[in-house]
């Protein structure tokens, strides 16, 4: 964040200066407080559902899982008799999510051929004969402790849509039960390369450690002047999957604290060890980002010197120099050392209370005037110093504008996904974003202040995410 105080703030400040030549003032200065601590802040929670939609799901996977999956004779009793099937899927998969479960209809056309030994003598179709079935599979959708899927895939019933009646010589067989026996036995090969275009779609391990990784990057604030970043550190990490309609929801609750790093600071590392996983039990759907803002005095009375010390000032035909510009803190709030030297001498003294302005969004001062002691030694200089305009000028420039932060904290969540190629194929919404301060102290080295930004974020992958990745060779 950076403190605005233009020169022409200081040329309102000490106009007073002119109204008399080779004056001294000599104020004694308000007493600085010895208090030396540091706030902790709450850790920030952001809350990032990740929607996947079923139908952009249903579309890759209908391109992966195809093709013929079994082609096997099979022995079927003890008697020799024996199955000849191949399978492979005819129609439209159809899914479904409900409850972190997904209902897949599976259409298939079997082709069969089969053995049968009477008295010795083996009896068989010269042509295969073709049958319709549907397959209903459930797969129980979860997040294992590594943040990989974990699925539980069972085979339900079968749904018949054409009855697999085999004439074989003159015996008429019905395969219905024998290609029930078969599919069951084979059904780890179906089930795998559902599971197998489930786990390549959604990915969660992958997202889960780019939202990890990239949410502590630091985030510069500000575009000028002194550069002022915002640095996420990741504590805890937890996620549910949920349903939103038609919507997969990876529910991410990630806990970090935040604070502000300013120009030539050391910037802290980030945590790299990604915790084990933990379910999301909170109902929680918003972000909460508590920001804990450090502007030492050295720091900030540097940027006034150089921005401000040797200015000349002249009016009216006086004249004076600034010397020095000093803020520091005092028991009751922020006090201001202004030293001239010229046709004034001395130092003069003004104070204030931080307080945090909602309107304008911005950090100023309250109750803002001279220091009784710096008021008694101008009282004869110049009346017009005691009028409350020049006052009110002088506070509107002692201003650390917040609409900056305010517009990059939504990058808080923005960073952790939206990067590289992908970052055309991904919606990131934040909405209803509120900045309040939580607390301001003031210390004998510098002003903290802990921010609250309230709000709601979500990330939406579009059916592109799906539709252009490479497809693997099933």
């Amino acid at each position: 964040m950076k403190m605005k105080l233009p020169a022409i703030g200081i040329i309102c400040l000490l106009s007073f200066v002119f109204f008399s030549r080779c004056e001294r003032v000599k104020p004694e200065p308000p007493k600085p407080t010895m208090l030396d601590t540091t706030l902790t802040p709450p850790l920030s929670t952001v809350v990032i559902p990740v929607y996947y939609h079923v139908d952009s799901l249903e579309a890759i996977i209908n391109n992966k899982v195809k093709g013929t999956f079994l082609k096997k004779w099979m022995v079927m009793n003890p008697k020799g008799d024996s199955l000849y099937l191949e399978m492979s899927r005819t129609g439209h998969l159809d899914i479904e999510w409900n409850k972190n479960a997904l209902s897949c209809t599976f259409p298939l056309k079997v082709s069969a051929k089969f053995i049968k030994r009477i008295a010795g003598i083996k009896i068989k179709n010269a042509q295969a004969v073709e049958m319709e079935v549907v397959l209903h599979i459930e797969t129980t959708v979860g997040i294992g402790k590594d943040w990989n899927l974990a699925l539980n895939s069972t085979l339900g019933h079968i749904t018949w849509v054409k009855d697999p009646v085999l004439k074989v010589g003159m015996v008429k067989v019905n395969l219905r039960k024998k290609v029930e026996e078969a599919l069951n036995l084979h059904k780890e090969q179906l089930i795998t390369k559902m599971d197998d275009a489930l786990r390549d779609m959604l990915n969660t391990r992958k997202i889960i450690v780019k939202i990890w990784n990239d949410l502590q990057k630091p985030i510069r604030i500000n575009k000028k002047g002194l550069e002022v970043s915002l640095k996420p550190y990741a504590r805890d990490l937890k996620a549910r999957l949920a349903q939103d309609g038609k919507f997969i929801v990876l529910d991410v609750e990630l806990e970090a604290s935040v604070q502000t790093i300013l120009e030539g600071d050391d910037i802290p590392k980030s945590n790299t060890t990604l915790p084990a996983y933990k379910p999301k039990t909170s109902e929680s759907d918003s972000l909460k980002i508590f920001v804990w803002a450090n502007l030492p005095f050295s720091k900030a009375n540097q940027l006034l010197e150089k921005e401000l010390k040797g200015k000349a000032i002249a009016a009216e035909g006086y004249s004076a120099t600034l010397k020095d510009i000093t803020t520091y803190g005092t028991d009751d709030g922020l006090a201001v050392k202004v030293r001239v030297k010229g046709d004034i001498t001395g130092d003069v003294y003004l104070r204030g209370t931080p307080y945090y302005d909602t309107t304008r969004a911005v950090f100023t001062l309250k109750d803002f005037r001279f220091d009784v002691d710096s008021e008694n030694a101008l009282i004869n200089t110049a009346d017009w110093m005691l009028h409350d305009n020049a006052l009110g000028f002088v506070q509107e420039k002692l201003v650390v504008d917040m609409q900056p932060l305010i517009d990059r904290l939504p990058e808080l969540i923005e960073n952790g996904i939206e990067k590289g190629k992908s970052g055309n194929k991904i919606n990131v919404y934040v909405e209803r974003l509120q900045l309040t301060p939580q607390q301001i102290l003031i210390t004998r080295d510098n002003i903290q202040i802990i921010l609250k930004a309230t709000g709601k974020a979500s990330i939406g992958l579009e059916k592109k995410v799906f539709a252009g990745k490479k497809r693997k060779k099933a």
